[in-house]
């Protein structure tokens, strides 16, 4: 019998499947983890803040957490904005060396406002699938253990506008990359 996915996708609100599959496709590629793609969920009451008109993510985390599936890890793909207290909004969050992280289009889908013209054409779905592949796999590095890196050239680093999403690559830092590989190996009984 096969080891189930280690990471579940899981959507939430409108999110399409080609965005699922490139996301998917997206960890397995740079992570080389097993990916399944869950049923859909539905926010759970109490994590709306209709004042806010977002969702709590911290409550969502806990909702994704204690959610019975077969994978050890969980990353909820939302729709709709998200918030913590401190912050207007957040682009994503998780459980740092938990089950649970989550994120959200909502914003990612804005067109940033950049001085500069733009060096290569992309269209607004190729950005999003970018801007959501970035923000959903450093969340779910953070559920293995990954903290925020202060390398310019880092997935992990610390952001919090579009235009610092966009300019971080597509991949990790050598130090965040040895991590990465000592937690994986160990995970899989490699080390």
């Amino acid at each position: 019998m096969s080891e189930p996915p280690v990471v579940g996708l899981i959507p939430s609100g409108k999110i399409t499947s080609s965005l699922l599959d490139v996301l998917a496709a997206h960890i397995q590629g740079l992570l080389y983890l097993p990916v399944d793609i869950l049923p859909p969920f539905d926010p759970p009451p109490g994590t709306y803040h209709t004042g806010r008109n977002q969702y709590h993510v911290g409550y969502l985390l806990d909702f994704l957490a204690a959610q019975q599936n077969p994978c050890r890890k969980v990353l909820g793909v939302a729709s709709y904005d998200l918030f913590l207290p401190i912050f207007t909004h957040v682009y994503g969050e998780a459980q740092l060396s938990g089950k649970a992280a989550i994120f959200s289009i909502h914003r990612l889908e804005h067109i940033s406002r950049s001085k500069e013209p733009e060096k290569h054409s992309t269209s607004p779905h190729e950005t999003l699938f970018l801007r959501a592949a970035k923000v959903g796999i450093h969340e779910l590095l953070h559920t293995f253990g990954l903290s925020h890196c202060r390398h310019p050239d880092c997935l992990m680093g610390f952001v919090t506008r579009l235009e610092n999403l966009d300019a971080l690559p597509l991949y990790l830092c050598h130090s965040c990359r040895q991590f990465w590989e000592e937690v994986r190996d160990k995970a899989s009984g490699k080390k």
